[in-house]
């Protein structure tokens, strides 16, 4: 077993400390960073409200034309049909985050 063999696959990825692998040009510290000050600005305004509901009513709040209208967005989590929350077809529960701006969602 050689020196070779023994090297961390991702050492790569480090040669070049802020800078990304070959396949990711730029300075990746730089687009990290600028990423992260939009996400902060972007939580500020977003207010985020967990939810419970079942098929048919996450039907609804899926149907990209209501989001729009409404302007809101979802994340959605379906629960197994075995838990005490949920159950087979329609009856099927779901956790869902719903993502809006303050002002809407109060209903201003």
């Amino acid at each position: 077993m050689g020196a070779d063999d023994r090297r961390d696959p991702n050492a790569d990825l480090l040669e070049n400390l802020g800078y990304g692998p070959p396949w990711r040009p730029g300075d990746l510290l730089e687009e990290l960073q600028q990423e992260y000050v939009r996400t902060l600005r972007a939580r500020d305004s977003l207010v985020r409200c967990a939810l419970y509901a079942r098929k048919p009513e996450v039907n609804k709040l899926q149907d990209e034309e209501y989001m729009k209208r409404h302007d809101f967005s979802v994340l959605v989590c379906p629960l197994d049909d075995a838990l005490p929350f949920s159950g087979p077809g329609l009856e099927q529960g779901h956790i869902i985050w719903a993502f809006g701006q303050m002002w809407r969602m109060s209903g201003q």
